[in-house]
């Protein structure tokens, strides 16, 4: 779909290309419930709101897989912020090859994206368990304001990068330490040598 965004890159992010699950492109082009109903324009529109997230959070969910990020998106939908899972060094397909990928697993707005996701991603902030990398403290303020939550201890957490998804709080596990890697990159550089 795109290389992978500079905001997560920043957060540790290998510069792999970001893919869409087939699965996750059959839910929005065959939606089965109104929270993955998305029009044409608004699917076309994800490339760009990944690249510039509200916020981006761990997941916390006991299913998720412990190599899976999830960006809160500015992509309302009937009433409710998106989210995007993102699945660290995972597998796509490019050109017919198979190549590791940061792959995005799912786009669907969610009635407890703010009130749950977030705020309990702040309150983790603010207890010193980490659970941000990035977020747009503004907006995000804003947005949790609106749900009813206001805490005294939000101002203490920065703005902007907070930490990597390598810093010691965070839970979040990589498959691939660096792209030369990949599989991308090992069949590019095939029997090649470094010689000087």
């Amino acid at each position: 779909v795109r290389d992978t965004p500079e905001v997560f890159r920043k957060i540790g992010l290998n510069p792999l290309p970001m893919t869409f699950s087939t699965g996750h492109l059959n839910d929005l082009l065959n939606p089965k419930d109104d929270d993955h109903t998305y029009t044409r324009n608004q699917i076309e529109s994800i490339p760009d709101a990944l690249e510039h997230p509200i916020a981006i959070i761990e997941s916390r969910s006991k299913t998720a897989n412990k190599n899976s990020i999830v960006a809160i998106i500015d992509l309302p939908h009937n009433g409710k912020q998106s989210i995007a899972a993102v699945l660290l060094d995972g597998v796509g397909v490019l050109n017919s090859e198979q190549v590791d990928s940061n792959v995005s697993l799912t786009v669907h707005s969610r009635k407890n994206t703010i009130s749950g996701l977030l705020k309990e991603a702040v309150e983790n902030e603010i207890n010193g368990l980490g659970g941000i990398f990035y977020w747009q403290k503004n907006i995000a303020m804003k947005l949790l304001a609106g749900n009813g939550y206001n805490s005294q201890g939000m101002q203490n957490v920065p703005n902007g990068y907070i930490r990597t998804i390598t810093d010691p709080k965070s839970n979040v596990n990589t498959r691939i330490k660096s792209v030369t890697e990949s599989k991308q990159f090992k069949r590019w550089f095939g029997k090649s040598k470094v010689v000087d």
